[in-house]
């Protein structure tokens, strides 16, 4: 499973994962990319967490003042 397997969702202004749920946005790091969080008691419950992990190793990101780039 890659980042881009995971498709940004503007009703929720967060990505939708492969599994369903939906990452809300969480900070904007210094760099100026929006970060993105799973839930992890959801997440906890999934069939693909060991694919979605290794897809991401670190929160989704999207670009500064652009909106959504997949990462």
């Amino acid at each position: 499973m890659r980042k881009r397997d995971f498709a940004y969702d503007a009703q929720f202004d967060g990505y939708r994962c492969p599994g369903g749920q939906v990452l809300r946005y969480a900070t904007t790091n210094r760099a100026g990319y929006r970060e993105y969080k799973s839930d992890p008691a959801k997440c906890r419950l999934c069939p693909l967490i060991v694919a979605t992990a290794r897809a991401i190793s670190a929160p989704l990101a999207a670009g500064p003042m652009t909106g959504p780039v997949r990462a």
